[in-house]
């Protein structure tokens, strides 16, 4: 989580412009940053995941975030993942306030970041930009910046909808330093400064009872990482022939009487293909997107690959990672 390496005025109002005001949802979020940006820093190899769901891209600002998205697009019960996520520097309502599953709901406001810093005794250590002379309100003066998280995830139970924040690093010690001195050992200074934007971050989401989980890749299975990636090319595309659509259930159907016999993920895909009078690729495409949507159960903490037998689940990856999803902290 940060503020972006070179806050200004310019990219305040940007933020503001798409983050500010009424919460948007779905296709019509918009997250602070986006890999357009003219300040997106580009060392961090920044790229986009589609979610056919919301029929949106999302914004990976790192490299780093990716497995983790991919991840919290395989839960079943993810309803929405608002990346780069404006924390409020003012008071503000809860930010599940007006979402259309949370009707109803008591949801507790949040005091913003200036109040927490100014609580810890560190408001000087708040971002801010100045404004410009010719400003209407505030001409000249000193505007606070935002802090922007990194992945919020929105899941669902049977007693509503819930957040997680997930703050990603590439290392444990990338905690431990700012974002301009991230290739040098971190000093005191940048230590205590990093915390204390760790620090923030937590308490403004603990405001709305949501928990904040400092995250790195090394944290999921090698294995589940690639299979996600490699999944998920399939989920986001289309079958060759828009037929495949009114057969979908019923391949799936078999496909799940065939995968407890343990076979080869091509021999499968090509039988499938014969059955059901298709392509083998969108054979392929049926088999592979009912995996990466949880349709199909199959134990992903090992390779699955076209020459290999799918095996069934045997673990969940959100049994494995339970503490990263569930509502209460474990």
């Amino acid at each position: 989580m940060g503020f972006g390496p070179n806050p200004s005025y310019t990219s305040l109002l940007r933020i503001l412009g798409r983050q500010a005001g009424l919460p948007k949802w779905g296709a019509d979020y918009l997250p602070s940053h986006f890999l357009s940006d003219p300040d997106t820093p580009k060392v961090t190899r920044p790229s986009e995941v589609f979610w056919p769901l919301v029929a949106r891209y999302i914004q990976a600002q790192a490299l780093t975030e990716r497995p983790f998205i991919l991840l919290a697009l395989h839960c079943t019960w993810l309803s929405e993942l608002l990346e780069q996520k404006m924390l409020p520097f003012n008071s503000a309502p809860h930010l599940l306030t007006g979402h259309p599953r949370a009707e109803g709901l008591v949801l507790p406001p949040m005091r913003g970041t200036l109040a927490i810093a100014d609580e810890m005794g560190v408001l000087n250590r708040h971002p801010m930009v100045r404004a410009p002379r010719d400003h209407p309100i505030s001409p000249n003066q000193l505007l606070p910046y935002p802090y922007v998280g990194d992945v919020l995830l929105v899941l669902s139970d049977l007693r509503g909808p819930y957040c997680k924040n997930w703050t990603i690093k590439k290392t444990m010690q990338d905690f431990e330093r700012t974002f301009k001195n991230r290739n040098k050992p971190p000093s005191d200074e940048d230590k205590e400064s990093a915390q204390i934007r760790f620090e923030i971050e937590k308490r403004c989401y603990l405001d709305g009872n949501i928990q904040t989980h400092a995250l790195v890749p090394s944290m999921i299975d090698r294995e589940l990482r690639i299979n996600l990636q490699t999944l998920h090319y399939w989920w986001a595309r289309n079958p060759e022939s828009i037929a495949t659509l009114s057969i979908e259930k019923e391949m799936l159907a078999w496909y799940r009487e065939q995968i407890p016999k343990i076979r080869i993920q091509f021999d499968l895909a090509n039988d499938g293909a014969k059955k059901f009078k298709t392509s083998v690729y969108d054979a392929k495409w049926v088999l592979k997107k009912g995996i990466f949507s949880r349709c199909l159960l199959v134990d992903l903490f090992q390779a699955v690959t076209d020459n290999l037998p799918l095996f069934p689940e045997r673990e969940s990856p959100f049994e494995r990672y339970a503490v990263w999803f569930a509502r209460e902290a474990l």
